[in-house]
């Protein structure tokens, strides 16, 4: 299970170029409406055309050769590793229209199980048809249908989600506004029909969120300013992580392993949490991934280029380069040495099936 929380990483970098991922973590709803103002085209052409570019992407755990793409323009998906690929969202007559979602999360429950929000893109000439909020599909990404609207959101807008240990469980972290609380934590347990507040979050810059799937009441949530914290009663309480003391961009969760990368480099821990250990690099992290099946190989998707471990974190090493500048990155969840990596502009895929020795592009 890879996840982040920004764009364009996305947990996140900027839309249409790098930045720091530290610069964007209290700015990131700020940034995606942004980038729909600037926006000149109305996503005309094949896959959104030259003004397309990349929000979020998703390899589906359960269901084979199936990729997701959460674009500037709408929602593409591929189910045969890349050779095809269908607008699924976004387009007139579809779901989402006129909007750009920009954070995909599957259940770990449910295979079919998807969300995604999606807000305004704002395209010069083009008004907004499609309501803002969260979507769901059940069919791992074919329809979708609109879960909850943003209205229903003490602000108006949600920062990240994060998918629960159930199908129709979602955490959602939400902007305040306010310098005392910048930030709330909602959870959903009738996929959107309804939605709780939970305490405070023991941090004022959270990154992402996610549900420990080995464990029914186990939360991970990350901090660019705080480093890593675990909750092991559904976010009613939250513990700080032992042995990680800097803050973190990105993290991904393959089984008992778990990667974390930000500011002091890359932690793993191979039981649950329980310890980390810090493998050193001075870098600007844009995501981290690995596959459940292969939890030792893993890949950090930096400034730049792409760095790979097969040892379970003890080492890192360069792979070799996509042929364009590469802005997210997912990994195959049953084949650890295939590698999705998405473009920045315009919208493009490549993947690698040996580890990153080389790439090959499916996309456009």
């Amino acid at each position: 299970m890879r996840t982040r929380d920004s764009v364009h990483w996305h947990g996140r970098r900027a839309i249409t170029t790098f930045f720091p991922v530290v610069a964007l973590f209290a700015l990131v709803v700020v940034t995606l409406a942004g980038c729909g103002s600037s926006s000149t085209t109305s996503g005309s052409g094949a896959y959104g055309g030259p003004s397309n570019h990349l929000h979020d992407m998703l390899a589906l755990r359960g269901v084979p050769n199936t990729v997701l793409l959460a674009t500037h323009f709408g929602v593409y998906r591929t189910g045969d590793g890349g050779k095809t690929w269908k607008t699924v969202a976004g387009t007139p007559g579809q779901p989402m229209n006129g909007l750009m979602p920009y954070k995909l999360v599957q259940s770990p429950a449910d295979p079919q199980r998807i969300y995604v929000p999606a807000i305004p893109r704002d395209t010069a000439g083009v008004p907004n048809q499609g309501t803002p909020g969260i979507y769901m599909s059940r069919d791992a990404g074919q329809t979708w249908s609109l879960a909850t609207a943003m209205t229903a959101f003490p602000a108006g807008t949600v920062y990240s989600i994060g998918p629960g240990a159930t199908a129709d469980e979602l955490y959602a972290i939400m902007p305040t506004y306010t310098d005392a609380n910048p930030y709330v934590l909602f959870v959903t347990e009738d996929a959107g029909k309804h939605w709780d507040k939970l305490p405070d979050l023991p941090t004022g810059t959270p990154t992402g969120i996610l549900a420990d799937p080995s464990h029914a009441d186990r939360l991970l949530l990350w901090s660019g300013g705080d480093g890593l914290f675990i909750s092991n009663d559904k976010g009613q309480s939250w513990d700080k992580a032992p042995d990680v003391r800097q803050g973190i961009a990105t993290l991904t969760l393959a089984g008992k392993t778990i990667y974390a990368a930000g500011e002091a480099g890359i932690y793993s821990s191979h039981d649950d949490g329980a310890h980390f250990t810090l493998t050193p690099m001075q870098r600007t992290f844009v995501t981290v991934a690995a596959s459940a099946s292969s939890p030792d190989h893993a890949y950090a998707l930096v400034s730049d280029g792409l760095y790979a471990t097969s040892d379970g974190g003890k080492s890192w090493h360069a792979t070799s380069s996509p042929s364009r500048v590469a802005a997210d990155l997912t990994v195959d969840p049953t084949n650890g040495t295939v590698i999705y990596i998405g473009n920045v502009l315009p919208i493009g895929v490549e993947v690698s099936a040996n580890g990153g020795s080389s790439w090959q592009t499916i996309l456009p």
